[in-house]
């Protein structure tokens, strides 16, 4: 796991803990340990690597590095298509083509790293968005930190160390609201009443009440209206889902 940043779960960020998730997912796939891999996953793996490698870096204008690339591509197919026709002649040295593939993924990890550490900050803010999206994976993912905090959260005290404590209620920045606005489309997210005219002003929630052992984090957050928020106060209560009726009827089965 990469190191928190010492604010995460005090304040509400922009790269908040749902972009730190996208960042491990990231690492998880593309940073793979290669000791771990069995040879015919390496083989797969390797390849593939290479091909989103060139997928993600084919808008750029470095033509000598997408060629450097291509060429690396072309020379893990050579060592491949080697090493099954040795297999097929009962000679096969899997030490050996292993270390050939290890090598071929070092040196692009090395020549690429500049530009992978740009598809990792976009992969985790798309996977960020996708995940804020849909409100019952927020919730899941908010109770998950509530247990895994049970004690405090980790923040930095006025000495500049890390401590455990519960969070307190902070300042909203301005684009919070628009953000939760945009992703409960401007409906209470409990009772489904429209934030119109005459509807008064949404209050934005938390899903784990902060006295309970929730966070400031945007993952922890929810539009409601005035009477739902003065309903819930400090309770735990089931969010409901954001996702269209429309697209709910799609994800039913449909029956015989």
């Amino acid at each position: 796991m990469g190191k928190l940043p010492n604010d995460l779960f005090v304040k509400t960020i922009q790269n908040g803990y749902l972009y730190y998730l996208g960042t491990i997912f990231f690492d998880h796939l593309f940073n793979i340990i290669d000791d771990v891999l069995f040879y015919d996953v390496k083989e797969a793996y390797t390849e593939s690597y290479m091909i989103f490698l060139l997928l993600s870096l084919s808008g750029l204008e470095e033509s000598k590095a997408l060629f450097n690339l291509l060429m690396a591509l072309d020379e893990v197919d050579t060592i491949l298509c080697e090493a099954h026709e040795k297999h097929q002649n009962g000679v096969f040295h899997k030490q050996g083509i292993d270390m050939l593939l290890r090598d071929a993924l070092v040196k692009a990890r090395e020549f690429y790293e500049s530009d992978i550490k740009n598809i990792r900050d976009i992969y985790a803010k798309n996977y960020a968005e996708r995940t804020l999206h849909d409100r019952q994976i927020c919730e899941y993912i908010a109770y998950s930190l509530h247990s895994s905090y049970e004690e405090g959260y980790p923040v930095l005290d006025k000495n500049y160390q890390i401590s455990f404590a519960h969070i307190e209620r902070s300042r909203w920045p301005t684009w919070v609201k628009s953000t939760l606005r945009t992703r409960d489309r401007d409906h209470c997210a409990n009772c489904g009443l429209s934030f119109g005219e005459f509807h008064g002003k949404p209050h934005i929630d938390h899903i784990v009440p902060l006295n309970k052992g929730g966070c400031n984090d945007l993952v922890n957050l929810q539009l409601l209206c005035s009477r739902c928020n003065r309903n819930k106060h400090d309770n735990f209560q089931l969010v409901n889902s954001s996702i269209p009726e429309y697209f709910e009827r799609f994800r039913k089965p449909h029956s015989n």
